[in-house]
């Protein structure tokens, strides 16, 4: 169910970004009839058949679940007992925090703040296990970059969660493997946060200060970084 709504979901943005006409008959006119057209109608379907199924997904198909309709940016209306989609991931996924890889855990947070949805025990009980991890070694820079971003977007505040991370990245022997992105993101969520961490601010400006080059920088990731 997952890979199939989360292949529909792809498609979509597919046809969305394509600015050729399509051939009637084509099969590009049948999925656009089909998947853009009948959106709501076919999402909204999958909404209310996967709810009585949650219990049986496991936890990367519960993450799936919520990325496929953060992509859309599509919330589903509510069910007929006035709950929502989201609001079932985030009770089925709150007991199996442990099971989740960082990068599901990632990408839960992020697909709750991207399709505004406010789901505050959700936020609290994953930074909750996140802080009692002994270590955030299986967290790559994208995982971390995506985590803190997220929590800032959404207005949570998590202060031990932000200092694990802040410390995490600190303690690395350098942070070559971040990207212009990535640093970026990472520090505007400070910020926005107004969570104060001067080592990860010197461990970023000492980075950028030993690079030959900005070349690989955008403009906007350059005026977030100096917001430090």
């Amino acid at each position: 169910m997952t890979t199939t709504t989360l292949g529909f979901a792809k498609i979509i943005q597919t046809l969305q970004r394509s600015k050729r006409g399509y051939v009637k008959g084509s099969y590009e006119d049948y999925l656009h009839g089909i998947l853009i057209r009948q959106r709501d109608e076919v999402f909204s379907f999958i909404a209310r058949t996967a709810v009585n199924k949650l219990n049986l997904f496991e936890p990367r198909y519960l993450k799936d679940l919520a990325y496929t309709y953060a992509l859309l940016e599509y919330v589903p209306k509510q069910l007929d007992d006035g709950s929502t989609l989201f609001n079932h991931i985030a009770e089925k996924s709150i007991p199996k925090l442990e099971k989740f890889n960082p990068q599901e855990l990632a990408n839960t947070v992020w697909a709750f703040e991207k399709i505004k949805v406010p789901h505050p025990t959700l936020y609290e009980k994953v930074g909750d296990y996140i802080v009692t991890r002994q270590q955030l070694n299986d967290f790559i820079p994208q995982n971390l970059a995506n985590i803190v971003w997220s929590y800032a977007k959404a207005g949570v505040s998590h202060p031990k969660l932000f200092t694990k991370v802040a410390d995490h990245i600190v303690s690395l022997e350098h942070l070559n493997n971040f990207k212009p992105q990535e640093l970026s993101n990472i520090v505007w969520s400070y910020v926005k946060a107004e969570v104060s961490h001067p080592k990860l601010f010197t461990k970023v400006a000492d980075h950028i200060v030993s690079l030959e080059h900005l070349n690989n920088f955008k403009p906007q990731e350059l005026s977030n970084i100096v917001l430090m």
